[in-house]
């Protein structure tokens, strides 16, 4: 309920205000900055910097540290954004702190998220209409990831995140270590697409998953993978129903031209993060993903305002 009403309120401040869009994103962006500042006060610089070089990951003591690298990928993603379109040079140097937050949180997802969403940003600045400018842009957009690959595989400061990543690839290609995490999280994953086939219409209940996973696997928490989750806990039925949310907010969008603004580029982008980030975790009970929610619809008004308008 209270999340309702909060992102009630949102949607009519930003609707309400000129250029309300744009100033939302800046809100998310800035939002990402400030709790990076936050995370390295209240863990305090030594302690982070420990966690880094010792390839260690934060505790999660006032927020999820997933969440807290998601949120920082999203910031960084976003000031790329505003860096490429509106020339604000001096936004890189605020993700000076959210890539070292980022890289404590120890997050392969937001990590992924935001290597492939700043390539993304940098992508769709590509003229369309010129075969000449995406065939320029797909190759320089392929070359930079390379090299990012192989600079961020070749820096201490993401040792950690690293190792990690190498035992998650060798859980996908079947070589190799396998990082324990990742496979305790693909069990969960298996678990809730077990108790979906055996409760395929309405599921065992949203929540729920968490006793079976404690009585099977004996970790007593989410599975860690939103389509299980979402599949586990509301069946077919609730993965259509949540999921309609994302899909009518690219529909909508598409609809009344969306796509061809720099609004509904980063739009889809963001969309697309989240349906991947999925994979590694459950958003279904974060605030973060509601909020972004509300920021897609908040676009969406203003779409259909100009779209009803020029009619």
């Amino acid at each position: 309920m209270e999340i309702l009403v909060c992102m009630s309120i949102f949607f009519w401040v930003y609707t309400t205000l000129e250029d309300g869009f744009n100033k939302l994103l800046k809100s998310i962006m800035w939002g990402g900055f400030i709790i990076s500042v936050y995370a390295i006060l209240f863990y305090g610089v030594g302690h982070i910097m420990f966690v880094i070089m010792g390839g260690y990951r934060l505790e999660s003591v006032f927020d999820n540290v997933n969440a807290i690298g998601l949120l920082c990928a999203f910031s960084v993603i976003l000031s790329v954004y505003y860096f490429i379109y509106e020339k604000r040079h001096w936004l890189l140097l605020m993700d000076i702190p959210i890539i070292m937050v980022l890289a404590a949180c120890g997050s392969r997802k937001a990590m992924v998220i935001l290597v492939l969403g700043s390539l993304a940003v940098y992508m769709l600045k590509a003229d369309a209409s010129s075969i000449r400018s995406l065939i320029f842009r797909f190759i320089t957009t392929i070359v930079l990831l390379v090299v990012l690959v192989l600079v961020i595989s070749q820096m201490s400061i993401f040792a950690g995140l690293n190792e990690r990543m190498e035992g998650l690839i060798a859980l996908i290609i079947g070589t190799g270590e396998v990082d324990h995490s990742a496979m305790i999280r693909q069990e969960m994953a298996n678990l809730g697409y077990a108790i979906f086939l055996e409760n395929p219409i309405v599921g065992i209940g949203m929540g729920n998953a968490h006793i079976i996973d404690a009585q099977v696997l004996g970790e007593d928490c989410y599975l860690h993978n939103n389509f299980a989750e979402v599949l586990a806990n509301g069946g077919a039925i609730g993965f259509w129903l949540y999921y309609r949310m994302f899909f009518n907010s690219f529909r909508l969008t598409k609809n009344y031209g969306g796509l061809q603004e720099d609004g509904g580029k980063i739009l889809v982008i963001m969309l697309v993060s989240i349906v991947l980030a999925d994979y590694g975790l459950v958003s279904y009970y974060s605030k973060i993903y509601y909020f972004f929610l509300m920021a897609f619809y908040v676009y969406i008004f203003q779409l259909k305002k100009i779209y009803y308008a020029v009619e």
